[in-house]
């Protein structure tokens, strides 16, 4: 189960590499301005990014 701090996080992640993401009813969408598309993550990809914010934080 995600948390708000794991889907925080991995949006956090995302920003600071220029990818614009943000959260919509506990998915985390990321929106592709050159192809004018936007996908929904899977939970152990929110997970993993939030576990590599969570490193570069400590």
């Amino acid at each position: 189960m995600l948390s708000k701090e794991d889907i925080k996080l991995c949006i956090e992640e995302l920003k600071s590499k220029g990818i614009y993401a943000y959260e919509y009813k506990g998915l985390v969408i990321v929106n592709i301005d050159e192809l004018n598309e936007s996908f929904i993550l899977h939970d152990d990809e929110i997970c993993s990014r939030a576990e590599n914010a969570r490193a570069l934080q400590a």
